[in-house]
């Protein structure tokens, strides 16, 4: 984790809160467990709703989480939130490259990017909205997404 910046431009900080639990994550706790591997599937952390895999067409794992941190895909994140749903990401917790040119390359190979184009391009907007306003400099994070959409 201590090698990746996060979307307000430190350090990133750790998903999980407690001990033991799981939520996708690196041993350490952060959302960067892929990206060792040129991956980085779940980077983005989030306060997990109840509904959020049911929403996003998985089965209902989600609701013995609720509350909970956990990382999830972009293109999960994406989905929830172009369903008109609301979700809490924690900003300081989520590596700036899940905003990037190489991220989003990854990740349209693993998923229908052709399909999920709007949705992602709305998706990462929201992302970037929320981040915005959790973070104290958002230079990192305004600099991140013009590349990103370029």
């Amino acid at each position: 984790g201590g090698a990746y910046t996060n979307m307000c431009g430190t350090s990133l900080q750790v998903c999980r809160r407690e001990a033991g639990d799981r939520g996708s994550w690196s041993s350490a706790g952060h959302c960067d467990a892929d990206l060792h591997l040129g991956a980085g599937v779940h980077a983005v952390c989030i306060d997990l709703p109840g509904d959020f895999s049911a929403t996003t067409g998985q089965s209902a794992w989600s609701e013995g989480r609720r509350g909970k941190p956990h990382c999830v895909c972009i293109g999960a994140w994406s989905m929830y939130i172009n369903e008109g749903k609301d979700a809490q990401p924690t900003c300081d917790s989520i590596v700036k490259d899940v905003v990037s040119k190489r991220y989003i390359t990854h990740w349209r190979t693993w998923n229908s990017w052709q399909r999920y184009a709007p949705e992602i391009v709305r998706g990462s907007l929201a992302l970037a909205t929320k981040c915005d306003a959790q973070c104290a400099n958002n230079t990192v994070l305004d600099r991140q997404w013009c590349c990103m959409i370029a």
